[in-house]
C-alpha cells in the first residue's frame, strides 16, 4: 500500500486556512465571481416569487371572476420565467471563464513547483498520484468556484428566505418545514463525513491505478526501444494454457494471459 493510501485512513478536514490559500487565484476574478453569485441568487429569488404571483392571481382576479386581466398576468409570470432563465445563463457566462483561468493558473504553478523539486522526490512519489492531483483535484477546485461554492451560499440563502416566506404565509407550515430541516441537515453532515473518507480513498486508488498503468506503458516503450518487443510477445515466459491458446478466456480463467485471449 502506498503512503497516500495509508494517509487516506485519516483524511485531513478542509479548513478555512486551506480555502484562504485559494484567495490569490480568485482575487483577480472576484468581480465576475461575485456578480455570477448575485445572478444565481437573483434567479433563485425570482423562482421563489413565481408561486407567490400565481397564488395572488388565483386568489385575486380568478376568484373575483375578472378574467380580462388574466392574459396579462400570465404574460407577467412567463416574463419572470424568462428573467430567471436569463439570470441562470448570465451566471454561467460570468463564472465559466474565471473558473477555467483559476484552474490554468494553478496548473502552471503546480508544474513550475514540480520542475523545481529534486529528482529524488519523483523517485519516491508515485507518478499516478501526481497525475491525479494535477487533474482530479484541480478540476474539483474549478467546480468549487464555478458551481459548488456559489450554490452553497445561494441555496442556504434561498432556504432561509423560503422558510421565511412560508412562515409569513402560514406560521404552522413554516414551523413544520423548519423542524424537518434540522434533522435533515444533521443527517446530511453525517453522510458528508462518511462520503469524504470514501472519496479520498477512491482518489488515492485512482492515483495508484494511474501509476500502475503509466509504469506498464513505460515498460512496454522501453522493451520496444530495445528491440525486444517481437521476441517477448512471440515467446511468453510461462506456458500458455490450452484454453488460452484456443482464445477462450472463459475456460482459461488465467489473468496473466488474458492478452492472448483478447
Amino acid at each position: 500500500m502506498s503512503a497516500t493510501s495509508q494517509d487516506s485512513d485519516h483524511p485531513r478536514r478542509a479548513t478555512l486556512g486551506s480555502l484562504r490559500r485559494l484567495a490569490p487565484y480568485a482575487r483577480p476574478h472576484r468581480v465576475r465571481l461575485v456578480t455570477g453569485g448575485a445572478a444565481a441568487l437573483a434567479a433563485n429569488l425570482v423562482g421563489l416569487s413565481v408561486p407567490l404571483l400565481i397564488g395572488a392571481v388565483v386568489d385575486g382576479p380568478i376568484a373575483r371572476g375578472e378574467l380580462g386581466a388574466l392574459p396579462w398576468l400570465v404574460l407577467g409570470i412567463a416574463a419572470l420565467g424568462l428573467v430567471e432563465a436569463g439570470l441562470i445563463t448570465a451566471r454561467r457566462l460570468l463564472v465559466a471563464r474565471p473558473a477555467n483561468a483559476i484552474e490554468a493558473a494553478m496548473r502552471d504553478d503546480l508544474f513550475a513547483h514540480l520542475q523545481r523539486l529534486p529528482v529524488a522526490f519523483h523517485d519516491r512519489w508515485p507518478s499516478g498520484q501526481l497525475l491525479s492531483r494535477a487533474t482530479t483535484d484541480l478540476t474539483t477546485i474549478r467546480w468549487l468556484f464555478a458551481f459548488s461554492g456559489i450554490f452553497l451560499v445561494v441555496n442556504f440563502t434561498t432556504l432561509v428566505v423560503g422558510v421565511g416566506v412560508l412562515a409569513w404565509l402560514s406560521p404552522l407550515l413554516g414551523a413544520v418545514v423548519a423542524a424537518v430541516a434540522l434533522p435533515l441537515g444533521a443527517l446530511t453532515l453525517t453522510l458528508e463525513r462518511r462520503y469524504s473518507v470514501f472519496a479520498r480513498l477512491s482518489q488515492d486508488q485512482a492515483g495508484d491505478l494511474a501509476t500502475a498503468v503509466e509504469e506498464s506503458a513505460l515498460g512496454i516503450r522501453v522493451v520496444k526501444a530495445l528491440g525486444r518487443g517481437r521476441e517477448l510477445t512471440a515467446a511468453p515466459s510461462s506456458p500458455m494454457p490450452a484454453a488460452c491458446a484456443a482464445r477462450n478466456w472463459s475456460r482459461c480463467g488465467s489473468w496473466r494471459c488474458c492478452g492472448c485471449c483478447w
